[in-house]
């Protein structure tokens, strides 16, 4: 698990789409303290894993990372 505190953007050499699906689950934390609540990003393992839908990734954004992700979203997607 991991709380995201900023982006860098990278450019990569050979971009691949990944061929495996899964859903994304999602929860705000009200347990943010200051900086108030938390989004958390969970991935579970996919059907062909040997364990599938055990929590795989996780991400967690404050109010300001949110914010960063949201303009990224709005750029990337020309929203």
């Amino acid at each position: 698990m991991a709380r995201v505190t900023d982006f860098v953007r990278e450019e990569l050499r050979r971009p691949k789409p990944h061929p495996t699906e899964v859903k994304c689950h999602w929860s705000i934390l009200q347990a943010g303290g200051a900086n108030g609540p938390l989004l958390q990003l969970d991935t579970r393992g996919s059907s062909d894993r040997e364990t599938p839908e055990k929590q795989s990734q996780t991400l967690q954004f404050d109010h300001k990372s949110a914010e960063q992700l949201f303009q990224i979203i709005k750029k990337a997607f020309d929203l």
